[in-house]
């Protein structure tokens, strides 16, 4: 679902969208204003990541209150290469959790 979570890119307030997932309160997709980088963020995992891998695709709906993100398999995770997996995202420093944000660096982009 939508939520109003606002998201700031190179510290200035974006258009992007943050869903949350239903099943999973930690979780959350950040469409950024481009929508080019999508990113899961797990906060019980502490991660940020790409999004999927092996088939997994997101539907949004018309209106933009919710994306369904459509899995192969049950029980197949969505977020796909974590950033501090430096090797393939070229990320200089691991994502900063807070009680009420997430800050990353994706690579050179």
């Amino acid at each position: 679902m939508l939520t109003d979570i606002r998201l700031q890119e190179n510290g200035t307030l974006s258009e992007g969208r943050v869903y949350q997932n239903v099943d999973d309160k930690a979780q959350f997709l950040v469409i950024p204003a481009g929508g080019v980088l999508q990113v899961i963020i797990d906060r019980k995992k502490q991660q940020v990541g790409t999004m999927g891998v092996a088939g997994i695709s997101l539907h949004p709906y018309p209106d933009g209150d919710m994306v369904v993100c459509l899995e192969p398999a049950p029980g197949t995770g969505i977020l796909g290469v974590p950033l501090s997996d430096t090797d393939k995202t070229g990320a200089p420093t691991p994502p900063v959790f807070s009680s009420h944000s997430v800050d990353w660096t994706w690579g050179d982009r």
